[in-house]
């Protein structure tokens, strides 16, 4: 897992390789800090500890946000630890 990529104070990114039949794609979670201090969390890649604690340092996840079915391979993973 690649470490969290801040892009603004309350922004980051981190991407992992995605395999999809031939296709080689990056699947990339985008982690957004509210400004109640609440985490914002789209299209989660695999769920780690590695990468829920370093989630835990920026705050607390409440919400997890997947708009369509290319970016909620991982739903089930990260539904099971933050809800």
């Amino acid at each position: 897992m690649t470490d969290l990529t801040s892009l603004s104070p309350n922004l980051w990114v981190t991407e992992e390789p995605l395999k999809l039949g031939p296709a080689r794609l990056n699947h990339r979670i985008t982690v957004v800090r509210l400004s109640d201090g609440r985490l914002w969390v789209h299209s989660p890649v695999a769920y780690t500890d590695e990468l829920s604690a370093a989630l835990a340092e920026l705050g607390d996840v409440t919400d997890l946000v997947a708009p369509s079915i290319f970016h909620d391979l991982h739903w089930n993973q990260w539904r099971g630890q933050y809800t």
